[in-house]
């Protein structure tokens, strides 16, 4: 929801602010600038990896108790961990971007292990 809200800023402000730069009536890359911060960095960005990371020990702590191995649970635990990191990459702290992206990494193969493990629990 919040990386959707924070998209939406390039389809319903950029053309406007298109337009105003090409009339002259205005520098569209200032005015672009602060509601990219506020809609892109903050709400899609730390939002979205904030809920990701609270989402992902949320579930990874349900399955543990519904028997799937402790081993799952460490490894949505440990993404959730790293996908957390990139709350902190916007003031440039040295190596949360790449935690970030090898906890989105991480958490794409814990999301192919759900779908294994629920998958071997059905049949």
């Amino acid at each position: 929801m919040e990386a959707a809200a924070g998209l939406l800023r390039w389809p319903l402000l950029v053309p406007g602010l298109a337009d105003r730069a090409a009339s002259g009536s205005g520098s569209a890359a200032a005015e672009f600038e602060p509601w990219n911060r506020l809609l892109g960095t903050a709400l899609g960005e730390m939002c979205g990896y904030s809920l990701t990371a609270a989402w992902t020990v949320l579930a990874a702590s349900a399955l543990r108790h519904r028997s799937f191995p402790r081993w799952f649970a460490v490894l949505g635990t440990a993404a959730a961990a790293l996908i957390l990191a990139g709350v902190v990459a916007p003031w440039q702290v040295p190596g949360a971007q790449q935690a970030n992206f090898a906890g989105y990494v991480l958490w794409s193969g814990w999301l192919l292990a759900l779908a294994a493990l629920w998958g071997h629990r059905s049949a």
